[in-house]
């Protein structure tokens, strides 16, 4: 079974807790990677249908714009960036 789109916090409770409680909603996304967790480690399924929450965009503020322009400054044009987000042991 997948976490799906958060890992961190559910996996680390499944793993210590006496008693797991699957919530199974069919419009989660499945995540790949170090997100599942074996059936047999499910006490009880709960299933649900609902939308994933989403966080409203707002406009950056004048301060993180500056933030921005600053960091941009400091990569050369043609640069490539690569982000890992890999948790740091």
């Amino acid at each position: 079974m997948s976490f799906g789109v958060e890992v961190l916090a559910s996996k680390a409770a499944a793993e210590k807790a006496k008693v797991v409680i699957a919530q199974v909603n069919d419009q989660m996304p499945r995540v790949l990677g170090d997100s599942f967790i074996h059936v047999s480690r499910v006490d009880k399924v709960v299933e649900v249908s609902e939308e994933l929450p989403q966080l409203e965009r707002k406009p950056f503020t004048e301060v993180e714009r500056k933030i921005g322009h600053s960091i941009a400054e400091l990569i050369e044009n043609g640069s490539k960036l690569k982000m890992d987000t890999r948790e740091i042991p």
